[in-house]
């Protein structure tokens, strides 16, 4: 069904925006390929370093497309619908605004070793910081029942909600999280990942990995 197609071809954009978000927070200038790879052609694979800007500009299309194509949480697909372990609009929308903020922003140059601008054109600066304040008040004008109120809990109940593991979009303001494996996701405050060597697609909730995990020590243990 198409619907599905279009939401499943969003998704994919925004894991390849999402992965090239780090990659542009870790590296700033860096190899990008947005094209199938041919792996006969060493060209195709290994790619020189690119201008940051340049990838800023292919994650800005890419996204406004997956925003395009993807709807809001409540009318995804499947396991998708209302769920913050997959894309939606709104997340395809909120991270082309993070993006373009950096992309606007300063940024360590290659070249002279100073921060600077990435982009040098006033003109396209003041078009994304626009194009920031359009995409975040389209989130929040549909999103705004989602949004937990002072006196229903505030930030109290985000937090107590992201350490509960509630993964249904319509009880939290969380747009995307990564899960790790289903009903797992890291264990946020308990441990760093799951045990992977034993019953590792069985794991299930808190109780279940805390039993199976490996002993912790310092470095990996609790966050505090």
């Amino acid at each position: 069904e198409r619907v599905h197609f279009n939401y499943l071809k969003g998704e994919a954009i925004c894991l390849r925006s999402f992965a090239y978000y780090e990659i542009l927070k870790l590296w700033g200038d860096a190899p990008y390929n947005f094209e199938p790879v041919d792996i006969l052609d060493p060209n195709s694979i290994y790619k020189p370093v690119a201008p940051r800007v340049e990838i800023f500009q292919k994650l800005r299309e890419d996204l406004k497309l997956a925003a395009e194509l993807m709807p809001w949480s409540e009318g995804c697909p499947g396991g998708a619908k209302n769920f913050t372990g997959r894309p939606s609009k709104a997340f395809a929308l909120g991270l082309r605004a993070r993006i373009n903020l950096m992309y606007a922003g300063y940024g360590l140059q290659r070249e002279s070793e100073i921060v600077e601008y990435n982009t040098k054109d006033k003109a396209l600066r003041a078009e994304l910081y626009q194009e920031v304040a359009n995409d975040c008040s389209m989130i929040l004008e549909h999103e705004e029942n989602k949004i937990i109120k002072y006196e229903d809990g505030g930030f109290e109940k985000v937090f107590k909600n992201i350490c509960q593991g509630v993964t249904d979009y319509s009880q939290s303001e969380v747009i995307w999280e990564i899960p790790f494996l289903d009903g797992v996701r890291g264990q946020l405050l308990n441990r760093c990942g799951l045990r992977v060597n034993k019953d590792r697609l069985n794991a299930f909730g808190k109780l279940k990995n805390t039993t199976l995990s490996n002993s912790s020590n310092g470095m990996v243990a609790v966050t505090p």
